[in-house]
């Protein structure tokens, strides 16, 4: 199929024409003067049309008129056609054309007999004679008909209302009592505003009379407001469908409206539009659950196997802690052995000569350092191990009372890969202003998780942020027109920011970085009023946009490139820190300059 429709399959007729130019404008010439000619004689018929409305057989002069145009249009397609190889289009004009064309024939053949029967002037006379004489069956057959119209206005649900120019109601029919509550003989005669509430009044009078005066026949009103509002006679207002028609009799107009209730309609579609929205809602929370769980599966894999390695690691590393306190009491007794002998003998020439070779002096000086080296490895290593321990609670589900400290740390020993400097990229300060905090009770692994994210998304921008060299020193930063926050010294070693601190959180921040340089994360922690705890991280990127933030929380809203995220990490770090812990995340943003996520969670849970 799609073969026979592709244009290599065929050569233009300017191939036909071996292109040259005298035969190929000679076709384009003809073609487009036969093609404006059939035009012309298609506006001529209109404008006869328009000024003979009596003119009898307008069906055959429309036809006419389409089957010209049909056939000026294939023209042109000859001329398409010797530069494109649209030969189907071509062939569907052409097609048209003849459907036209036979339908013209099959109306006209008819109409020869007839018009050659048309009779003389003489008959047409007589016959206006008897038509005369036969105007009193007529009027008696009007009044039949106006009869039986009557009893179908009268049977018919909806309301049928007439009025005239001025908007005076002349019909009114029992469909319209039914609906609005006026009786018949109560309502002619008035304004057809009394059946609009006051707000609508002069709108739905403006627009009758621009369709009266208007060339328009009927129409459907209250398309822009989905409806029309009606007034009952007992004052309550109601959702309507309604057209309006018009009738021209010599000098007078006479609209008709058709109005329908659709209360019960109306009521139904939005009891459906709330059952579809609540299905929407359900939908979307079965989705963010899926995803949950698949996530919380991962992350309890990811705990498993953490968990996993820290306790390999720390089975070798308790042996290497056990002996290093043994080798540096043996080291130095042998050591000061060898002192005491250099002493009390005098060494053999092989002897000097072999402590000349291994530099005794310099193996006494270095030995203890050496030693010192190997436990500050050991040292690393612990923490290390210590932070893998904690991070693979991530899979625990029960409330325990934890140190946030801690789990901001073994996420961060976590992510210290990727905070470490790279040949396109620096590395990532980390500044830690920790307040004095009680132990929280919480879903320790699941916070964690919510650290984990935050903490990514931060690498991320600041990554692309500084590669881009935007972050260079090029954009504002959050330390600009700022000054350096005052430490104080708690019993820990650790800044005092926020000790013993009452106030209510900021509703928005105030969160300098201590280098504007340099990519930096800044974490704050502090105890605020009723027994809860804050914890703010910062990052000196771009900042996030007003339009990203209102989405920041949606499930799958993410604006990373596809394939590098899922846009599921803050929408569940959302659900564990609100949902899971009563809480409250928040982001304060300033384009250009910072982005920072507040996490607020009580003490206790309840």
């Amino acid at each position: 199929m799609l073969d026979v429709f592709s244009e290599a399959l065929f050569n233009t007729h300017g191939h036909c024409y071996l292109w040259k130019p005298g035969l190929v404008w000679l076709h384009v010439a003809s073609d487009a003067a036969i093609a404006l000619a059939h035009y012309s004689i298609t506006l001529t018929l209109v404008y006869f049309l328009q000024q003979r409305k009596d003119a009898s057989m307008r069906l055959i002069f429309i036809l006419f008129g389409a089957f010209i145009v049909c056939c000026g249009t294939t023209h042109i397609m000859e001329i398409w056609t010797l530069w494109h190889t649209d030969y189907w289009l071509s062939g569907f004009v052409k097609a048209i054309a003849a459907t036209i064309s036979l339908a013209t024939a099959a109306i006209l053949i008819p109409l020869i007999p007839r018009a050659i029967a048309l009779p003389s002037l003489e008959s047409v006379n007589f016959a206006l004679i008897n038509q005369i004489g036969n105007s009193k069956k007529t009027e008696e057959a009007l009044r039949a008909s106006q009869a039986r119209l009557s009893g179908i206005l009268d049977i018919a649900n909806d309301a049928i209302i007439s009025v005239d120019i001025n908007q005076k109601i002349n019909l009114f029919n029992q469909g319209a009592e039914a609906i609005f509550g006026y009786r018949s003989e109560d309502i002619l005669g008035q304004s057809l505003d009394l059946l609009l509430p006051d707000r609508l009044k002069a709108v739905h009078c403006r627009h009758i009379e621009e369709f009266a005066s208007s060339s328009e026949v009927a129409k459907k009103m209250g398309e822009r407001r989905r409806g029309i509002v009606g007034l009952r006679q007992d004052g309550t207002e109601f959702p309507a469908e309604a057209s309006i028609s018009k009738l021209e009799l010599k000098d007078e107009k006479v609209l008709t409206v058709i109005l329908r209730d659709v209360t019960e309609r109306r009521q139904t579609e939005e009891a459906l539009m709330q059952k579809n929205q609540q299905l929407e809602r359900t939908l979307e929370q079965l989705q963010l659950t899926q995803a949950q769980l698949v996530q919380s599966e991962k992350m309890s894999a990811l705990g498993e196997l953490v968990g996993g390695v820290a306790h390999e690691i720390n089975n070798p590393l308790n042996f290497i802690y056990a002996n290093i306190p043994y080798i540096k009491q043996y080291s130095l007794e042998l050591i000061n052995l060898l002192q005491l002998y250099q002493e009390q003998y005098s060494p053999t020439p092989d002897i000097r000569e072999r402590l000349e070779d291994i530099e005794l002096d310099f193996l006494t000086e270095d030995l203890p350092d050496a030693l010192n080296s190997i436990k500050g490895g050991a040292d690393r290593i612990r923490d290390i191990v210590l932070s893998l321990r904690g991070f693979s609670r991530l899979d625990e589900s029960e409330l325990k009372t934890v140190d946030i400290h801690e789990g901001i740390n073994s996420t961060l020993m976590i992510l210290q890969n990727r905070l470490k400097s790279k040949p396109d990229f620096p590395e990532i300060e980390i500044v830690r202003e920790y307040g004095r905090l009680p132990l929280v009770e919480c879903y320790s692994g699941q916070l964690n998780q919510v650290f984990l994210n935050i903490f990514k998304n931060a690498i991320d921008v600041l990554e692309e942020h500084w590669k881009s060299g935007i972050g260079r020193g090029e954009s504002g930063s959050m330390l600009e027109g700022q000054a350096k926050p005052t430490t104080g010294s708690g019993g820990d070693g650790k800044s005092g920011i926020g000790q013993n601190s009452t106030q209510c959180p900021m509703p928005n921040s105030q969160f300098p970085m201590l280098n504007s340089q340099s990519p930096t994360i800044r974490i704050r922690t502090e105890a605020i009023a009723d027994d809860w705890v804050a914890i703010r991280i910062a990052d000196n990127g771009p900042g996030i946009t007003e339009e990203v933030k209102s989405k920041l929380f949606d499930p799958f809203f993410t604006t990373k490139p596809v394939g590098k995220g899922t846009g599921l990490g803050l929408a569940i770090s959302y659900q564990i820190v609100v949902a899971r812990h009563g809480g409250r995340l928040q982001c304060f943003s300033q384009v250009g300059q910072f982005a920072e996520f507040a996490i607020e969670i009580p003490v206790r849970q309840p």
